[in-house]
């Protein structure tokens, strides 16, 4: 049984990058995409109740704080 070449490998290296190629033509190149259309679409809004007007929350009572006590004010220097 004789060796296979270099030439014989080479060969199939080409083939194998041609084939890649081709399917990264094939399957790789962006298709065109069609222009989107406007179409309207009607909506109703039906509720049950009366609309009512949003009230935001009240913001809690909060104490006052607590009396911190005055440090002593320095007595001037004497005389």
């Amino acid at each position: 049984m004789q060796g296979r070449g270099l030439r014989f490998w080479g060969l199939i290296s080409a083939a194998l990058h041609v084939a890649a190629l081709v399917l990264g033509l094939l399957f790789g190149l962006p298709r065109p995409l069609e222009e989107p259309k406007e179409q309207a679409i009607a909506v109703e809004l039906v509720a049950a109740l009366a609309p009512q007007q949003a009230q935001g929350e009240r913001a809690a009572p909060v104490a006052a704080p607590a009396a911190v006590p005055q440090p002593p004010r320095p007595e001037p220097p004497a005389p």
